[in-house]
């Protein structure tokens, strides 16, 4: 059973919690980053209930509003958890997408170990046309660069081929991390987390690393092919390629998986030449029996 979670920081947009797993402090904590999306603090973080389940004491990060938490500085971290951090063996800092950039840019405020999930920084929007979405936000916030510490083993995967993701992890999480650990996921897009999920192996992944077992990477890469995200991702690919005989038997497995992927129905109805499109099975008849 869960212990009680108890806030320790609230400056009006980010809240920080201790959220226990039970009476017996467990020897790994986690500081985990809620990702773009969730603003509602008075439930549960990102991965809490998950951890918590496992056995791990967690802290949790939440927002009441995206600002990429730049109104979160070193110092606030360290002085919210200063007195619960020195009870235990091991510290892991834990996020996807704007978490994830959380978990690497927080990760020396704690001295943890940080498992990040397809980061990014808001300023890379710029390179797919989203210069006003990158601008809108105050960067209160050092680079990376110069808070990092180097030495640190960090585990990163990302999608390479991601357009925002790829160049971030490319031009400033590697270089400010250079002992770290990235594994290329290509063709599972934004965030990662979910073509894991869909494989059937994000959390037994993510015990893996808490517990310092071996990454078995086959597995990860095995695991793909149940993702309708990742075939999409790959049909797409194939289809700029101008292989579209390809590209549409991935759309079809993706579409046996689920139905009503709806990436994946547009991505087929802009392939399929109007004529054709008449004769072409519905969704609901790729679905399995």
């Amino acid at each position: 059973m869960s212990g009680m979670k108890r806030r320790i920081f609230d400056n009006g947009i980010t809240t920080i919690s201790y959220c226990p797993a039970g009476e017996a402090v467990s020897a790994t904590l986690v500081v985990a980053f809620t990702e773009m999306g969730p603003v509602d603090v008075d439930r549960p973080g990102f991965g809490e209930m998950f951890l918590n389940k496992r056995g791990y004491d967690v802290i949790s990060v939440q927002k009441r509003k995206e600002n990429w938490y730049q109104d979160l500085s070193i110092d606030d971290l360290k002085q919210a958890v200063s007195e619960i951090v020195p009870r235990y063996k091991a510290v892991v800092t834990y996020g996807s997408s704007m978490g994830g950039y959380a978990a690497l840019y927080f990760a020396s405020a704690v001295g943890a170990r940080a498992l990040s999930f397809s980061p990014r920084n808001h300023s890379y929007y710029a390179l797919v046309g989203m210069q006003r979405y990158a601008d809108q936000f105050d960067t209160n916030h050092l680079p990376l660069r110069d808070v990092a510490d180097p030495d640190r083993d960090h585990l990163i995967l990302v999608d390479p081929l991601q357009p925002i993701d790829g160049p971030y992890v490319l031009r400033e999480v590697i270089p400010s991390f250079p002992r770290s650990r990235i594994l290329n996921l290509r063709y599972t897009d934004h965030p990662s987390t979910f073509v894991l999920a869909h494989g059937g192996v994000l959390q037994n992944f993510v015990v893996d690393f808490l517990e310092g077992r071996p990454i078995d990477e086959r597995m990860l890469r095995k695991s793909r092919g149940k993702s309708p995200q990742y075939l999409h991702t790959l049909a797409k690919a194939c289809f700029k390629k101008g292989r579209a005989a390809t590209a549409t038997t991935l759309c079809q497995r993706a579409l046996s998986i689920r139905a009503d992927h709806k990436d994946t129905l547009a991505l087929l109805d802009r392939m399929t030449p109007k004529s054709a499109r008449q004769e072409q099975p519905s969704a609901d008849a790729l679905a399995p029996a």
